[in-house]
Formats: C-alpha cells, structure tokens, sequence
C-alpha cells in the first residue's frame, strides 16, 4: 500500500469538501490534518445558529434524513461535526459537500 498516496487522496477529498462550504455566513469550516492518527484528514464544521437559522444538530438530522443519506453525528459535549474522507467511495466528497451547502442555502429561504 502506497501511504503516502492514500494521504493525498484523503487531503484531496477534504479540499473537495471544503472548496463547498467555505465562506457561508455562520459556518466555520477547518481543516484537519493529523497525519498521525487513523483519520488524518477532515473538516470540522461549527454552525452559528443565530445566523444560519440551523443548528449542528439539525445539520446531522438533515443529513441522515436526505438523498443520498449521510451518517454524521456530534459527539456529546461537542458542539461541531467531523467529516472523514475515509469510507467515501470517490465522488462521495463532493455529494457530501454539495449536500452540506445546499442544507445552508436552503435555510436562507425557510
């Protein structure tokens, strides 16, 4: 196995990602890139409600409830998700990203 091109896939994935939600008004988007662990690279994504009108809760139900639906969660006594680019199949990063920004501007209009 080649590691160091399974890293940049991943980092590849999480750019993929990010290139969709970067610069939404209350979403802050941060890239993670801990090559040392078992998920070296990811997104955790902060949601401020007061300026979405949705709460990171409400992300993950929204996600989990869609098409396609997309497992996520916030562990307790957390206020932000993690995305892994692990155990998506490619193009997967950019549904997940698509999915995440349109959740954003569909909450505009609601």
């Amino acid at each position: 196995m080649n590691h160091e091109e399974r890293l940049a896939y991943v980092e590849q994935q999480t750019q993929n990602i990010m290139s969709y939600i970067q610069g939404i008004p209350g979403v802050r988007a941060t890239v993670l890139d801990n090559v040392i662990g078992h998920q070296p690279f990811g997104v955790q994504l902060e949601v401020d409600s007061t300026v979405t009108g949705i709460t990171i809760q409400e992300v993950v139900e929204k996600l989990k409830n869609g098409n396609p639906p997309i497992w996520t969660r916030v562990r307790d006594g957390e206020d932000f998700m993690i995305i892994h680019g692990f155990g998506l199949a490619q193009g997967e990063d950019e549904i997940v990203g698509r999915r995440i920004a349109a959740l954003f501007a569909d909450s505009d209009t609601a």
